[in-house]
């Protein structure tokens, strides 16, 4: 699948979304989500936050010198103006490895002492 039937597919499934938040107001989907992270370095809790009122798979993966996290949204929120909180347990502390959001590759802030 090329990169625009990608981005077809996805327009699709959110406008079918929308309608159905018409009759039922909840969509089902399968989309990743930005996220923010706070912690200590010498910790092995994370707090992640996301748009309140979806529904989140929060997954992550651990590396010498990464952890991955990845939120994919399985509802959609009903009001993306507030925040959500988890908790994302490592094996073992945080230390000076880079947090990198594993959906789109990009290095995530860590936001110190909340």
């Amino acid at each position: 699948m090329s990169y625009s039937s990608g981005r077809v597919l996805r327009a699709i499934a959110l406008i079918v979304c929308l309608i159905s938040l018409m009759w039922t107001s909840s969509c089902s989907v399968r989309d990743p989500v930005s996220f923010e992270v706070s912690g200590e370095a010498g910790s092995t809790t994370l707090t992640v936050t996301v748009p309140c009122g979806g529904e989140w798979d929060v997954k992550k993966d651990e590396t010498s010198d990464t952890v991955l996290i990845s939120v994919i949204a399985t509802k959609l929120p009903a009001r993306p103006a507030c925040n959500d909180i988890t908790r994302v347990e490592l094996d073992k502390p945080l230390g000076a490895r880079k947090i990198v959001d594993k959906n789109t590759g990009r290095e995530v802030k860590l936001n110190s002492g909340q």
